[in-house]
């Protein structure tokens, strides 16, 4: 099933910690699944590298290069 292209889309925009998983599959993963279950016109997932903390000081992901 796919949407039906119109002049009034909706964006959806989720902030989530690496650290947000929900039973067996991360937050993210599951998301995606729903929005195409649901027959949206697309997803992107996207790692952030560097951000700004809770408390507002800079925090670089230690996995990046």
């Amino acid at each position: 099933m796919t949407a039906p292209i119109s002049t009034e889309q909706t964006l959806l925009r989720v902030y989530l910690h690496s650290a947000d998983r929900t039973p067996h599959e991360p937050t993210h993963a599951r998301l995606v699944g729903e929005a195409r279950r649901r027959g949206m016109a697309g997803a992107t997932v996207l790692r952030g590298m560097l951000g700004l903390g809770r408390r507002g000081w800079i925090r670089r992901d230690p996995w990046s290069l």
